[in-house]
């Protein structure tokens, strides 16, 4: 199922699964330990794939409006999901987001 909310519509719940997915993988899983939640989260686009079965995130990106252009980044597949297409999945997702949003 995919999921594109803005950090606003997103629920307490969503938003804390995408957040500890985020820190268990660029700050624990990479051994990169740094500020993995910013700013940027307070207004984002949030991108995301989940498990019909088991409500779980496969993967997951973050748009970033910055006014003159448009971003994404914070691309993830969850480590259970890998090696099965869903980062290709999620990158031409969230290229059709942008896509629509600047036509």
């Amino acid at each position: 199922m995919l999921i594109v909310k803005n950090t606003n519509d997103l629920t307490p719940k969503e938003l804390v699964k995408i957040f500890m997915l985020r820190t268990s993988v660029f700050v624990v899983e990479q051994n990169c330990p740094y500020q993995e939640v910013d700013t940027d989260d307070l207004n984002d686009i949030h991108v995301v794939l989940v498990d019909d079965k088991t409500n779980n995130i496969n993967a997951y990106t973050r748009i970033i409006d910055h006014d003159k252009y448009v971003s994404f980044g914070r691309v993830i597949v969850a480590k259970n999901y890998r090696k099965q297409g869903l980062g290709n999945k999620i990158v031409a997702e969230t290229l059709n987001v942008i896509n629509k949003k600047i036509s």
